[in-house]
């Protein structure tokens, strides 16, 4: 009896861990970026068509744009790049390829 109460707990409590609480998520280092060489700024492809960029533009990773030290080239590009809070259930099935990342452009 004890045991199954155990286990029924254990089940519990790692449905409200993987589909309840939230966790705290970057982007990957893969997520595709613009980068502006002359203005030394960066650009999330979502807010490429209100950026004001020159022609001297290169695509990076985000990888790559941490290391440069080049600053986002607007606000939306810094709202695009915060920091992500989901479940690990949500998490899973983005790694799954079953539904999409934040950072998924």
């Amino acid at each position: 009896m004890r045991m199954k109460i155990g286990i029924g707990f254990g089940i519990v409590l790692l449905a409200v861990i993987v589909f309840i609480i939230p966790f705290s998520f970057e982007p990957p280092g893969d997520t595709r970026m613009v980068a502006d060489r002359t203005n030394k700024t960066y650009i999330a492809p979502p807010c490429f068509d209100e950026a004001n960029p020159t022609n001297n533009l290169a695509e990076v990773d985000w990888t790559w744009v941490k290391q440069s030290g080049y600053k986002p080239e607007s606000s939306c590009t810094s709202e695009k790049l915060m920091t992500a809070k989901v479940t690990l259930g949500e998490k899973f099935t983005q790694l799954l390829g079953l539904s999409k990342g934040r950072w998924a452009w």
